[in-house]
């Protein structure tokens, strides 16, 4: 793995307000190994004029919960969620692979037994994204509404745009975790242009990739919303 450290400037160049979600089932975390969940950046596909606004990673159902599972970003970690022994290295293995998402002194509480980390809520004054990027980090959306960029969300952002898988690394210090399903929404939203709300749903699980691309743009006057991905994946509106 590397850490990137250059501007993401062609992620700031694109468009459309898109939720992205994928997940990965369910498992066991050990405290006598790390592990790596990669996402492909190729999946990644966001039109021009948009940025990532909020990032939540969720890991549902999570066990023995101590507050002392170490979550970090990686960049370019291998694809899928894979499993690494650890009972050679001390301490956290992604001490220096980029962000923590998980300090100390947030005392992160489980949500209806679930561990919810939203990017938007964790900012390190220290972050290398603050050598890049002005702090603070504010910019003017399409409904004429302002976001303000957390450091994690700038490394997130610029992670997912190196053409690179991006992802997360985990070390549990003590403790053996286990989980029912783990998840990474996106939320994209539009800078420029018209204000569109486009969701992209994408999946680890069986089949992995795209599951759905729907743009609510077809103009039908059912209320059947058709797929665009070409996985036929027609929904109903409600």
């Amino acid at each position: 793995m590397n850490i990137s450290r250059h501007k993401m400037l062609n992620v700031i160049v694109w468009a459309i307000v898109v939720c992205f979600c994928t997940s990965v089932f369910g498992g066991t975390m050990s405290s006598d190994r790390y592990y790596t969940w990669g996402i492909s950046g190729d999946d990644l596909d966001i039109p021009e004029g948009s940025i990532i606004t909020e990032a939540v990673l969720t890991i549902k159902g999570i066990t023995n919960w101590d507050d002392n599972l170490n979550i970090h970003l990686v960049d370019d970690p291998p694809l899928d969620f894979v499993a690494n022994d650890d009972s050679a290295s001390e301490g956290n293995f992604f001490e220096d692979f980029g962000g923590m998402l998980t300090q100390r002194q947030q005392n992160l509480a489980l949500v209806d037994g679930d561990l919810v980390i939203s990017f938007s809520q964790i900012n390190d004054d220290d972050s290398w994204a603050w050598d890049v990027f002005d702090s603070p980090f504010d910019f003017q959306l399409a409904d004429s509404s302002w976001v303000s960029c957390s450091s994690s969300l700038l490394e997130l952002i610029d992670y997912a745009g190196n053409s690179t898988p991006f992802g997360f690394g985990f070390d549990p210090d003590e403790t053996d975790y286990s989980f029912d399903t783990m998840t990474l929404d996106l939320t994209i939203e539009s800078f420029e242009g018209t204000y569109v709300q486009s969701p992209l749903i994408f999946t680890a699980i069986g089949e992995a990739g795209l599951i759905g691309h729907w743009t609510f743009d077809d103009n039908a006057a059912g209320t059947t919303v058709l797929d665009s991905s070409g996985n036929a994946s027609n929904g109903v509106s409600q």
